[in-house]
């Protein structure tokens, strides 16, 4: 990367974005692009559009310093216009085909939506109409990839996780006419150093099937950290996302987003916090897990003159989010019901030590250890040794008495897998 024939600046004296592109661009799939340690200028963005890997030499060793117009983009292209028909049967739970009124348009290997129209009785978009099609009108859905097809009969993979209706016509549309399988990005950090003018993101996934961000940090951002958007099977792991140049709500201090009809997607152990959301599920589709994370300091605009915090596991943020399962985070507060005015049904579960014992009349703060200090450990084998911090009291958590004060072990388990257990002493 820093050699011929790409000469990429690594002492961020300079822009390295072309120097990077050239090189992702040559890369065939299915191989790597490896930037080695330093520290490389981005002035634009980079876009990865096929299935290779982005992967540094670790958070601590190759970073991204992120200027005002600059992002990493990997997917396809984004529609909400591709070729749709009807489902006329095969659309009950369980099932994995489907006959459709018109096949001539859907090919073996694409992805569709599964979609009805929004039901009354159990459905609202939330105000937020710019996820899903036709003004959010069919917001439950679900991201599947067609296997196979005779006459006017698809195979589905999966099978459908709900039983839609004929009464408000199911549907199958177009995911998008570009789907990049099998595109990550790992071992690096981000460093935005400059916010974007308006919403941005530091890494966006759209229309990303089997793609996967991993072990990496973002520090700053003004808008979301990671975005993913109408993804299937794709993961966010081992990766560490913190602050923000604004923390008022209204998408400029996000975390890790899954949105937009993404399914089957799993966010597993990576810590978010010093945001207005640190983890968010939004408008999503089905079958996506959100499991052993940590978050907490979930701030808003009045942050440091307040005594309590926004929720940082936002399970049903804007439209039916829906067979959602949601185990063993250690998290201060999470919000499972209506963030905004969302009928909807959480078919999840939080461990019962996550819950809150009871009303609470005023949220306090949960203090939990500065994850500055624990980000350090998740790549190396200085996790090996446990890291103890202690915490203060915690009101706020379940099954913590006042007079106790609370401690968070990590502790690096046999799988690899980073665990964090809240112990309560006097």
């Amino acid at each position: 990367m820093t050699q011929p024939p790409y000469n990429a600046p690594n002492d961020g004296s300079a822009d390295a974005t072309p120097a990077i592109q050239d090189a992702i661009d040559d890369c065939p799939a299915d191989r790597v692009v490896f930037i080695p340690a330093g520290t490389y200028r981005l002035d634009g963005r980079l876009e990865v559009r096929k299935g290779i890997t982005l992967r540094g030499a670790g958070p601590a060793a190759t970073i991204l310093q992120l200027q005002f117009g600059s992002d990493i983009y990997i997917g396809g292209n984004w529609t909400n216009s591709g070729a749709v028909t009807q489902i006329t049967s095969g659309y009950g739970k369980g099932s994995d085909t489907i006959v459709v009124a018109d096949p001539a348009a859907f090919t073996v290997g694409e992805y569709v939506f599964v979609d009805q129209l929004n039901d009354p009785s159990f459905v609202d978009d939330g105000g937020c109409t710019w996820n899903g099609r036709d003004s959010n009108s069919r917001a439950l859905r679900q991201l599947v990839k067609i296997a196979g097809r005779s006459g006017d009969t698809l195979t589905i993979d999966p099978a459908l996780y709900y039983g839609f209706s004929p009464a408000f016509v199911p549907e199958i549309i177009e995911l998008s006419t570009w789907v990049v399988e099998w595109a990550g990005i790992e071992d690096l950090k981000l460093d935005r150093v400059a916010a974007p003018v308006g919403q941005g993101r530091n890494i966006e996934m759209t229309s990303c099937a089997n793609c996967w961000i991993s072990n990496v940090e973002s520090d700053m951002v003004y808008g979301r950290h990671f975005w993913l958007n109408r993804c299937a099977h794709c993961e966010v792991r081992d990766s560490f996302v913190h602050h923000a140049f604004d923390y008022c709500s209204g998408g400029i201090a996000y975390g890790i987003v899954i949105a937009d009809g993404t399914s089957d997607t799993l966010v597993e152990n990576n810590v978010a916090h010093y945001l207005n959301n640190p983890i968010s599920n939004e408008s999503l589709g089905a079958g996506n897990v959100v499991a052993y994370n940590y978050t907490d300091e979930a701030w808003n605009c009045d942050e440091p003159d307040t005594d309590w915090l926004m929720a940082d596991l936002n399970l049903n943020h804007c439209a039916h989010n829906y067979m959602t399962l949601v185990e063993g985070n250690q998290s201060s507060q999470h919000d499972a019901g209506r963030r905004q005015p969302v009928q909807s049904d959480i078919c999840g579960r939080l461990p019962r030590q996550l819950q809150p014992p009871g009303p609470v009349a005023q949220p306090r703060r949960c203090p939990a250890p500065d994850a500055a200090l624990v980000a350090p450990h998740l790549d190396g084998p200085a996790f090996l040794e446990s890291v103890r911090l202690r915490g203060r009291q915690c009101p706020r958590t379940a099954r913590v008495a006042r007079g106790l004060r609370t401690e968070w072990r990590f502790v690096l388990q046999p799988t690899g897998r980073i665990q964090a257990r809240l112990q309560q002493r006097r």
